[in-house]
């Protein structure tokens, strides 16, 4: 089924969310359910493990960042005493029945040239390497799996792949990648993303954003739809909130941007300075507002695939958080953000790996506002969360953090802390590809692997797939 359907108007073409209540009486099963769909996030640098992962419930424990020990003994069920208030997991807890933590996992080819790179292009292709001479130029032999998604379910669509923050690194792009193992470059400007989605034609300022959305230029079709008396209850609501998300992000995107430069808002592409500075000043805002749009594209049914990377694979972001300016965010992992001062770099670190969780399950809300069938539609997908890194100081490639959220419609086991043993990315990977209906290349056959044949551990997890 083609979930993707369209209203056309004077200057603007706004893709709608599913409706139940408009789908043909003989239509299959599968077609009255929305489309699996699969947004595959980069968190930068490592984590502070004693701090990221649930745990059990000890007095007086000692959360020191190199506890190996805590942070591969996995608690089972989720349950909130395990998601401590200080914990980075706790931002999860809104999600808790629809995440899966999975611990002591490890990269399926070990580094040979830039940990930060190396580690990157593997994270969602599950591939080997070809290296370079020059530090930070290797590349996957294969593609990452929003791309595979995108050949199989919409080959005249490109998945989306955006990027948080500004590129002033060596090493930007590191996690997207086509079919011939080729870079693709993520975009970081929100607005040319929500036009590309949305078809509309540049404005020449913000104020006319401000003053006139989208919606304004289908507003006639807009009220044909409402009228339709097929329309369900549930699928107004749907509409209504689909119409409403569309002006807030809308309106977010001129507010994000410094006060100065919001008059030029559609000049960014002319006036990179705009662009930098809310990046540089606002990240943690920016990226929300990303999240917002990339809700929105899957409501739609514009992509199924989406890949957002967060930050540069060495990344100098300063993060501004309850009035203080954080260090450059690469420094901080490295513990050097402070000098001579171990245990602030690992408090520091540790409000970081806060706001990238916290971030993912801004994420989770957003697609669980959308109900369909009385069910959220993050359950009908899945969120793969994941750093290149286990810890930043020491390039670690064991323990790598991952992170699901949302089953692939049933399909996968969540609300659980596991430990599966040392199992690679790729079988992550694999096991999200069956999920989500992916087949194995060159065949009809369901996916049983993702990635290079050369991976030692490769297959699906059983673990995590319902029976």
């Amino acid at each position: 089924m083609q979930r993707r359907n369209f209203i056309k108007g004077s200057g603007a073409l706004l893709g709608l969310p599913f409706l139940e209540s408009l789908v043909p009486k003989n239509a299959n099963a599968q077609d009255v359910n929305p489309n699996s769909f699969a947004i595959f996030i980069r968190h930068p640098h490592g984590v502070v493990h004693s701090h990221w992962w649930p745990r059990k419930p000890q007095a007086g424990l000692q959360q020191n960042p190199q506890d190996e020990g805590q942070a591969t003994t996995a608690t089972g069920i989720l349950k909130a005493e395990n998601m401590w208030a200080d914990l980075a997991c706790s931002k999860m807890m809104p999600h808790l029945a629809r995440t899966a933590f999975i611990r002591n996992l490890k990269m399926g080819f070990p580094n040979r040239n830039c940990h930060h790179n190396i580690h990157a292009l593997q994270l969602f292709t599950g591939s080997d390497v070809r290296y370079s001479e020059k530090q930070g130029d290797a590349l996957p032999t294969s593609e990452s799996m929003e791309w595979a998604i995108a050949k199989q379910f919409h080959p005249t669509v490109d998945p989306l792949v955006m990027f948080a923050g500004n590129k002033r690194s060596f090493l930007n792009d590191t996690t997207s990648f086509r079919e011939d193992g080729s870079k693709v470059i993520g975009e970081n400007d929100p607005l040319k993303v929500y036009n590309r989605i949305f078809g509309m034609a540049p404005k020449d300022d913000s104020a006319e954003l401000l003053r006139k959305s989208v919606n304004d230029y289908v507003r006639e079709q807009i009220k044909t739809i409402q009228a339709n008396p097929r329309l369900s209850a549930s699928d107004k609501s749907r509409l209504d909130l689909h119409f409403s998300t569309i002006r807030d992000v809308e309106k977010k995107i001129a507010k994000t941007l410094p006060a100065v430069k919001v008059e030029r808002l559609n000049a960014l592409a002319k006036d990179s300075g705009a662009l930098q500075a809310a990046n540089a000043d606002r990240l943690d805002e920016v990226i929300k507002l990303q999240m917002d749009i990339i809700a929105l594209a899957i409501s739609s049914g514009y992509v199924r695939g989406v890949n957002f990377q967060m930050l540069s694979g060495i990344d100098d972001t300063q993060f501004t958080f309850d009035g203080q300016r954080l260090p450059p965010a690469h420094s901080i992992s490295h513990h050097e953000g402070v000098a001579n001062n171990a245990g602030e770099n690992i408090r520091l670190l540790r409000r970081l790996d806060m706001f990238w969780q916290e971030a993912i399950a801004y994420l989770a809300t957003a697609l669980s506002q959308d109900m369909i069938d009385n069910k959220p539609l993050l359950d009908y997908g899945v969120i793969m969360a994941a750093s290149e890194l286990a810890e930043g100081t020491s390039h670690s490639e064991n323990n790598v953090p991952h992170m699901l959220i949302g089953s692939a419609n049933g399909r996968l086991k969540t609300g659980e802390d596991f430990n599966f043993g040392r199992v690679s990315n790729a079988q992550v990977l694999s096991s999200v590809g069956w999920a989500l209906g992916l087949k194995n290349k060159g065949s009809n056959e369901p996916m049983t692997n993702f990635g290079s044949d050369k991976n030692t551990a490769k297959g699906r997890i059983n673990g995590l797939i319902k029976a």
